[in-house]
C-alpha cells in the first residue's frame, strides 16, 4: 500500500506545477477515469449496441472514461427512442460529468449474510455469490484528475477479512498450513466464520463472530494511476480484469479473481483494439509446502525432484518453503470488428511465467512475441483464446469462445498406458445474448453453455535430470506444484494467507454448465434480475494432479485423456489425499438466484441477492446424500 500511496502524493503535488493559466481555477477535461468491469455505464453501453444490432463493444475490461465515449460516439447517428435514449442519456452525461482537481468519498455501509446450512456449505467455493463482491465497513476513496492526461484512485478500506484468520487458512483444505516461527506444520481444516461457519455474519469489524485478528490489511483491493489519451490508456495499480463475453466466466481472465496487481494498456480505433497485460502474482514457493508424507518420497532438494525409489523420505512433514522468483500472468489481446460492425473477432494469448533462480529475461515481455513459439516449458506455459461474436439483428447477439491450453494435433500420440501423448487441454462456450427496451427500462438476458475438458488449466513441472524415470513425459506428483494457471491473491491479518484459484474460468475444467440470465434495469434508479445455473462437474478440480498415473512398481508412467465429466481420480490431489478412492461420481449442482439493487435519495443503494443452491453427490462420492442451501446477501451502501 506504501508505494501506491507515495505515487499519488506526488502526482498530487506534480500536477499543481502541471497545470497552467487558468487550468489552474478550472480543471481541464480529463477522461482517463478507470471504470470497473460491473460499471452501469458500460452495462448501458453493452446494452445499446445488443438493441442496435452492433457487435458487442471491448469485452477487456476494465475500460477508461475515454474508451467508453469512444464507444458512446459509435452509436451517434442511430435511432433511439424512449428507454433506449434515457439509457444513451445516462451514460453520456455520468462520462461527461466537469472533472475535479480532488474528490474525496467517505463510503459507509452495512452489510448481514446469512446462510440455512452452516454445516455442509463452508468455503468460497460453494457460494454463488462471489465473495469478493462483499463491501467492508468503510471506505475512503480518493481521486484526483492530475492534469489533462493523469488520473489517480486509491480506495482505502476498513473491513474483514472474507474468513476467519484464527479458524482457518485459504488453500487446499486438508494441507492447511499454520506458521510457528520458521516451522511450517500440518494444520487442522476448519471453516471460514465470515464465509460460512455461522448462519449469520456481519461485514461489521469487530462485532462477532469478527475478531481483532479478521481485521484486513490487505488493503487497498482497488488504486492505481492511469494516464492515456482519445485512443489510448496505460494504467498501473491493483483491480479486477475480464476478458471475454462469458456470463458465467470467462477462460483466460475471469472476473471472479480478487486483484490482480497489474499494468496494462490499450490502443483503439474504429477497427481495431489491442491490449496488453502483465499481472503479479505470488510465487508458489510462497505458499506450496510440499507434503513429503506420501508412498514413493523426495529426494529433499528445493528443486523439487521426484525420486521413484523413494529412499530419500524426509518422514513426512512439510519442508520450507525457499521463496525464489516471480510468478507473471502475461497476455495480450487484439480485438477487431468486421462487416460493418455486425461480427466482432478476439484473439488472446497469454503465458504463465515463473522464474526458477530469481533470473528474468527480456523475452518475457515482448509485446510483439508469438508466446506459443518460445518454447521454454522450465519458465512459461502458454495459452490461447479465439472469440467471435455476432448481431444477426437488432437485439440479438451470438457469442463464443475457444480456448486452448493444451491441443493434440493430428499425428500426435494419444495418451495411453503405452504411448507418451499428452491429453487435450481445451475450453468451449456459446451463448447468445439480447436486449430490448421495455417501459421505462431495458431487458437484458442470456443463454450460456459451457463444457471444459478435464485438465484445462493444468499442468506438471519440467523436470531436468530425471529422463531415464519419466522419459519426455511431464508428469506431475503428489505434494509437486505445477507450472499451471492457478493463482493465488495474498491476505494479510496477523498473518499472510493465500487463496488459489483458476485464473480463467471460475468452475475450471472437468465442468459442463448452462446458465441463464435475465434483468430489468432502469438505469441511475434500479435493477432486478435472475440466474439460473446447472452445473455438472467431474472429479478434476484446481488441485488435481496433471494428468500422470505413476507405476511404481514399472517405473514408469502415462497419461490419461479423460472426456467430462470425469467419474473417477486416478491421479493424487494437493487438496484431497482420498480423491482416488472416495470420488467416483458427477457432482450436480443447480443454483438460482434473485439479485437487485436500488438507488435511494442521494448516494444511497439498497442491494441484496438470495442464492438457492443444490449440490448432488457432493464432493464427488457416489454415496453423499445432497446437500441444500439458502444463502442472502443483504446490504445498504451511502456515498457521502
Amino acid at each position: 500500500m506504501k508505494p501506491f500511496l507515495t505515487l499519488f502524493l506526488l502526482l498530487s503535488a506534480l500536477s499543481l506545477f502541471a497545470l497552467e493559466g487558468d487550468e489552474r481555477r478550472t480543471p481541464p477535461v480529463n477522461h482517463q477515469k478507470i471504470y470497473p468491469l460491473d460499471s452501469e455505464i458500460y452495462q448501458a453501453i453493452r446494452s445499446l449496441y445488443i438493441y442496435q444490432g452492433l457487435a458487442l463493444p471491448s469485452t477487456a475490461g476494465p475500460w477508461s472514461g475515454s474508451e467508453l465515449l469512444f464507444m458512446l460516439d459509435r452509436l451517434e447517428g442511430l435511432p433511439l427512442t424512449g428507454p433506449a435514449q434515457t439509457a444513451y442519456d445516462f451514460a453520456r452525461e455520468q462520462l461527461n460529468r466537469p472533472p475535479e482537481f480532488f474528490h474525496f468519498n467517505f463510503v459507509p455501509t452495512l452489510e448481514l449474510r446469512g446462510h440455512a446450512n452452516p454445516g455442509d456449505f463452508l468455503t468460497p467455493d460453494e457460494y454463488i455469490r462471489p465473495w469478493n463482491l462483499g463491501k467492508p465497513f468503510l471506505s475512503f476513496r480518493l481521486e484526483n484528475w492530475f492534469s489533462r492526461y493523469v488520473y489517480g484512485f486509491t480506495d482505502f478500506s476498513i473491513g474483514n477479512l472474507p474468513y476467519n484468520e484464527g479458524a482457518s487458512k485459504f488453500g487446499r483444505p486438508d494441507r492447511q498450513q499454520t506458521i510457528k516461527g520458521n516451522q511450517e506444520t500440518e494444520g487442522t481444516y476448519l471453516s471460514s466464520a465470515m464465509m460460512g461457519r455461522t448462519a449469520f455474519s456481519t461485514n461489521l469489524i469487530l462485532i462477532p463472530p469478527a475478531v481483532m485478528t479478521d481485521i484486513d490489511f490487505n488493503i487497498p483491493y482497488r488504486t492505481f494511476a492511469s494516464a492515456g489519451g482519445d485512443s489510448w490508456n496505460l494504467a498501473i495499480g491493483r483491480d479486477r480484469l475480464s476478458w471475454g463475453a462469458g456470463e458465467s466466466g470467462n477462460f483466460i481472465l475471469g472476473d471472479h479473481i480478487h486483484y490482480h496487481n497489474s499494468v496494462r494498456t490499450s490502443w483503439w480505433n474504429e477497427r481495431f483494439k489491442y491490449t496488453y497485460n502483465i499481472s503479479a502474482f505470488p510465487h508458489q514457493n510462497e505458499y506450496f509446502l510440499t507434503d513429503q508424507e506420501d508412498d514413493y518420497g523426495w529426494d529433499g532438494t528445493k528443486n523439487h525432484q521426484w525420486d521413484p525409489v523413494g529412499d530419500n523420505d524426509l518422514a513426512g512433514g512439510f519442508r520450507h518453503a525457499i521463496i525464489e522468483g516471480i510468478s507473471l500472468f502475461v497476455g495480450h489481446r487484439l480485438e477487431t470488428r468486421l462487416f460493418g460492425g455486425k461480427v466482432g473477432l478476439a484473439l488472446t494469448e497469454g503465458m504463465m511465467f515463473q522464474t526458477q533462480n530469481g533470473n528474468v529475461d527480456i523475452w518475457a515481455f515482448f509485446p510483439t512475441i508469438i508466446m506459443h513459439n518460445l518454447d521454454r516449458v522450465m519458465n512459461q506455459n502458454s495459452i490461447l483464446g479465439l472469440e467471435m461474436d455476432w448481431a444477426p439483428r437488432k437485439g440479438l447477439n451470438v457469442y463464443g469462445q475457444v480456448v486452448m491450453d493444451d491441443f493434440r494435433i493430428p499425428g500426435e500420440n494419444v495418451p495411453t498406458a503405452n504411448a507418451s501423448g499428452i491429453p487435450n487441454a481445451l475450453g468451449y462456450m456459446l451463448g447468445v445474448k439480447t436486449a430490448f427496451p421495455l417501459r421505462d427500462g431495458l431487458f437484458t438476458g442470456s443463454l450460456e453453455g459451457v463444457l471444459t475438458d478435464p485438465y484445462l488449466y493444468l499442468r506438471g513441472p519440467q523436470r531436468e535430470g530425471d529422463d531415464t524415470v519419466i522419459g519426455s513425459n511431464r508428469g506431475q506428483h503428489a505434494g509437486e506444484r505445477g507450472l499451471n494457471f492457478i493463482v493465488a491473491n495474498r491476505y494479510y491479518s496477523s498473518t499472510p494467507s493465500y487463496y488459489e484459484d483458476f485464473l480463467g474460468y471460475r468452475w475450471g475444467g472437468d465442468a459442463i454448465v448452462f446458465n441463464a440470465k435475465g434483468g430489468y434495469r432502469v438505469f441511475g434508479r434500479w435493477n432486478l434480475g435472475a440466474n439460473l445455473m446447472v452445473m455438472a462437474h467431474g472429479t478434476h478440480d484446481k488441485w488435481t494432479t496433471w494428468g500422470w498415473v505413476f507405476n511404481k512398481d514399472a517405473g514408469s508412467g502415462y497419461y490419461h485423456d479423460y472426456s467430462t465429466p470425469t467419474t473417477s481420480h486416478d491421479t493424487p490431489n494437493h487438496g484431497d489425499s482420498t480423491a482416488q478412492t472416495t470420488r467416483n461420481a458427477v457432482s450436480l449442482t443447480t443454483a438460482f438466484s434473485v439479485l437487485g439493487s436500488w438507488n435511494i435519495l442521494s448516494g444511497g443503494e439498497l442491494y441484496g441477492e438470495a442464492d438457492l443452491v443444490r449440490i448432488g453427490n457432493p464432493g464427488n462420492v457416489s454415496s453423499a446424500s445432497p446437500i441444500w442451501d439458502l444463502q442472502l446477501t443483504l446490504g445498504l451502501s451511502w456515498t457521502l
